[in-house]
């Protein structure tokens, strides 16, 4: 049964698509029926591991792998170990091999090493004669010690490698020197990056067991409409970005987003280009791009994206997520996809609504009492600074309250800077407290108009005097009465100071890290009002 168990471990590292599913099955199976060993009960600090050569699954080998967009840290998901003596396989092991996926796809850099929450030196290239450029040492204390292992001098007591996924990858050089009864070179893991490490058991470097180790990376390479050497279906022509509209428009016609399998077969697997707007695309990545002030003389880009996606996840809401931390929204007109950022976009030139334009009941629904709006938000985001854990962000208050603000909580999980969740907290603070909406069915006219645009309504009844609104929803209809074509719209209003950068009177407020003592805890209580979501519109 053990060899059984092995078998199916050293043949999922070589898989991927549907067979890969078939020997996660296999694995989970194996796992349930307790002959698989946990690494950390065998990894105890003691001279010798447990059983001789035995391969063995993590009980997490069935997650999905993570899309890694922008850069970001993970611990991925281990997908094999083994257990070995270093020169004498019939005494018990004093070595562990552990393969680690970190995406399920090909990502432009390992930046650098995580080792049970610490960055740690990591010599890529040991000058070891096994090495080739993807393996090297750890090089901080206490793992620089080193030692012989089948004939192989070794740098370190925790040696790594990493492969980034691309279609040439080969077998791993390290574990085929170091673990070559167990890894072979059909495991090459193509369309996946992954580290792999070997560690030798040393109760003065390993206190309790097997160290978590995992990796910040630099993930997804995507189409930019920007660069004229980009082909919008030819991976190997594009870039690494950390541009949240660039990196939505690729998650929205990709393998990972909503259309999935309907885009495998196709060159890149991709959606074809006509089907998203390249033009406005650009547009809205130069406003992500533009280099906006922090506090005391920073500066920043405007909209980044830090996330770490499991496959598993509904794709409509992660591009929502995405989307969200940019205080943006996104629509599809006739099939063509369009996102933007969180900014001011004027009205469509010559076109106004007013209420003779409207047919039937007209409501206006997101109006709220001054007593019932919220005047502050907070909220977490991820923070490169602070080790890339969840932290609260600066709340943002409503200036010029009396009293204590009534707060609304607004978690932005996919943001990796303060500076921006406060921006984006900002806008839906203002928009928020503004509470203008409409519903409602237009005559003819409403066929001029699609989700996205902003054009001014008039509705005297209502005191509205050519207020700009953006139009959230579109939706063709027949009038039951008349049989005449209408268009339902939602939308909402989208004046041009609640997008407005802070100024002197109202800045960012300057954020702590969480290591500073000057700041205590990060967990925040919960919302007087409620919780929220955004990237929803």
């Amino acid at each position: 049964m053990g060899e059984a168990v092995a078998g199916a471990i050293v043949s999922y590292a070589g898989l991927t698509g549907t067979s890969a599913v078939i020997a996660e099955v296999v694995l989970a199976a194996a796992i349930n029926a307790g002959i698989a060993y946990g690494a950390n009960a065998l990894l105890m600090p003691r001279p010798e591991f447990g059983d001789r050569e035995r391969e063995f699954a993590s009980a997490n080998v069935t997650n999905p792998h993570d899309v890694i967009l922008g850069r970001a840290r993970t611990y991925g998901t281990v997908v094999g170990e083994h257990s070995f003596h270093e020169w004498d396989s019939s005494r018990k092991p004093q070595q562990l091999a552990r393969m680690i996926v970190l995406a399920g796809h090909k990502c432009a850099e390992i930046e650098s090493l995580m080792i049970d929450g610490e960055t740690l030196a990591w010599n890529k290239v040991d000058g070891a004669s096994w090495a080739g450029p993807n393996q090297g040492a750890i090089t901080s204390s206490p793992y620089n010690k080193s030692y012989t292992s089948r004939g192989t001098d070794v740098a370190s007591r925790l040696m790594v490698s990493h492969g980034l996924g691309g279609e040439d990858q080969v077998a791993d050089a390290m574990m085929l020197a170091l673990a070559g009864d167990y890894w072979t070179p059909e495991h090459r893991l193509q369309g996946r990056t992954y580290i792999g490490f070997v560690m030798k058991s040393d109760s003065s470097v390993f206190e309790v067991g097997a160290p978590n180790v995992g990796a910040v990376i630099k993930g997804l390479e995507v189409h930019d409409p920007r660069d004229p050497n980009s082909d919008p279906v030819d991976p190997a022509t594009w870039s690494w970005t950390d541009n949240l509209i660039l990196l939505a428009a690729h998650f929205e016609r990709s393998i990972y987003g909503p259309r999935q399998n309907l885009v495998a077969h196709l060159p890149g697997k991709v959606a074809p280009p006509a089907e998203t707007d390249w033009a406005q695309i650009a547009d809205g990545a130069d406003i992500c791009d533009e280099i906006v002030p922090t506090v005391n003389g920073g500066s920043e880009k405007r909209y980044r994206l830090s996330a770490v996606i499991q496959a598993s996840e509904d794709p409509q809401t992660v591009l929502g997520r995405i989307l969200g931390s940019a205080a943006g929204w996104h629509a599809r007109p006739g099939g063509v996809f369009r996102a933007w950022p969180g900014a001011y976009y004027p009205p469509v030139q010559g076109f106004s609504l007013n209420e003779t334009d409207f047919v039937g009941p007209t409501e206006f629904p997101y109006r709220t009492s001054s007593a019932d709006r919220a005047g502050g938000i907070r909220g977490e985001f991820i923070s490169e600074d602070d080790n890339w854990r969840r932290v609260a962000y600066p709340e943002v208050v409503q200036p010029d309250l009396p009293g204590a603000p009534r707060m609304l909580d607004l978690n932005q999980p996919l943001t990796p800077s303060p500076y921006q969740a406060q921006r984006v907290a900002r806008i839906v603070l203002r928009q928020r407290r503004r509470g203008e909406g409409c519903n409602g069915a237009l005559n003819m006219k409403g066929m001029a108009i699609a989700p996205g645009d902003v054009v001014p309504i008039t509705f005297e009844p209502e005191g509205l005097e050519a207020v700009p609104h953006l139009i959230s929803t579109w939706a063709l209809t027949e009038e039951p009465e008349t049989g005449r074509l209408a268009s339902d719209i939602t939308s909402t209003a989208h004046v041009e100071s609640d997008f407005a950068d802070p100024d002197a009177a109202t800045p960012l407020t300057e954020y702590v890290s969480e290591d500073s003592d000057t700041v205590s805890g990060n967990q925040i209580p919960p919302g007087q009002v409620g919780e929220i979501s955004i990237g929803v519109i």
